[in-house]
């Protein structure tokens, strides 16, 4: 009986070894997937990049059913970066979720900064997906993007494995590549700031002259691509000389600021706004025929026209624009880009010409 008690005992030690061999084999294979996507992430040269390289395939890569990615973009910033320099996000099915607060991450992880695995709860998950027409998950893994005490983001997996993601398990080995998302994340945000500096308008914030003239061609090239017109408004501040003359050029700054100011609050995320020159500003009107632009036009003069503005002195200034509005509504292949950018130029500023030879505070 001896013998055949040891040949059981070595049987159950063999499975025993035979289980941690292929567990080990499985952690390898892990292992080596994920120091592929780090070298991806810590490569990528621009944001877009980087966001495609980890969303890409994610459900296949970390073995689970559905992946979000939350950011934490409290001045639109990231947002509009990848709406100004990068369409291609938009074609993709890429989850990603932004906040203007950290409540939500603080909620979420209840303060703390290592990955939370167990499951899913739809009172406390519900936000982190969008499964709208889709299961929701059964269990799901957190992963906070950390930048010191302050949360990034998160990047969020679901399965719809109830024994997928259990409290406790690989927290040491997702922590280690939240971390290196959150670093990659932050590298190529500053990158995007620092490579965007030159095409800004350090006065009002907002888009300058140059970004104006490298912008136009690519929204010429995709209104014709989609077939839709594109319309484009120039703004010029009323009198501006005499304010400066008036009271200085610290105040004609801040009537600059302003106006920037309330012409950014009438326009959608995917129109832009650039400082032209001196007094004047323009728009890009993705496509938007002349009737809606001529629409947007009036609201933004009647919004710079509503309130006036304070100055340092308590005083304040009351303000009118005009502005011309140009449209495209076709794009004939004979025509170059640049000609076509030209010819919107024209339309707008000869339109703008106008509204001042009218007796400006209008539209034409």
């Amino acid at each position: 009986m001896l013998p055949a008690t040891e040949t059981a005992g070595e049987a159950v030690l063999k499975q025993r070894l035979d289980a941690l061999l292929t567990a080990a084999r499985e952690n390898e294979i892990t292992l080596k997937k994920f120091q592929t996507l780090e070298l991806e992430l810590m490569g990528s040269a621009d944001l877009p990049t980087l966001l495609e390289r980890l969303l890409r395939n994610a459900p296949e890569r970390f073995d689970c059913d559905v992946v979000s990615l939350e950011i934490f973009d409290p001045q639109f910033e990231i947002q509009r970066v990848l709406i100004e320099i990068s369409r291609t996000l938009e074609s993709q099915v890429l989850e990603i979720i932004y906040h203007d607060n950290q409540q939500h991450f603080l909620s979420l992880y209840e303060g703390l900064t290592i990955p939370v695995l167990g499951p899913y709860d739809p009172r406390r998950h519900a936000d982190c997906f969008r499964t709208t027409g889709v299961p929701a998950p059964a269990s799901v893994a957190l992963l906070p993007l950390m930048r010191g005490q302050e949360y990034l983001g998160s990047l969020n997996l679901g399965s719809r494995q109830a024994d997928r993601f259990e409290a406790g398990s690989a927290t040491d080995f997702l922590q280690h590549i939240a971390a290196v998302i959150a670093l990659s994340l932050e590298n190529a945000c500053n990158r995007e700031q620092l490579k965007h500096l030159g095409l800004i308008d350090p006065l009002t914030g907002i888009n300058n002259r140059r970004y104006f003239d490298q912008r136009l061609p690519e929204e010429i090239a995709r209104a014709r691509r989609a077939r839709q017109p594109l319309s484009c408004l120039f703004i010029d501040i009323d009198h501006f000389k005499r304010i400066n003359d008036q009271h200085g050029h610290l105040v004609g700054d801040e009537v600059l600021r302003t106006v920037a100011l309330r012409i950014r609050e009438q326009l959608r995320s995917i129109d832009f706004v650039a400082r032209y020159g001196g007094e004047e500003f323009t728009v890009l009107l993705s496509g938007t025929p002349e009737k809606l632009a001529r629409e947007v036009a009036e609201r933004i003069r009647q919004r710079i026209a509503g309130a006036p503005v304070n100055l340092l002195d308590q005083a304040t200034l009351s303000l009118t624009a005009s502005l011309g509005v140009g449209t495209l509504n076709s794009f004939p292949t004979d025509q170059s880009t640049g000609v076509l950018a030209a010819q919107l130029v024209k339309l707008a500023d000869t339109a703008l010409y106008n509204a001042k030879g009218a007796g400006r505070n209008r539209v034409a």
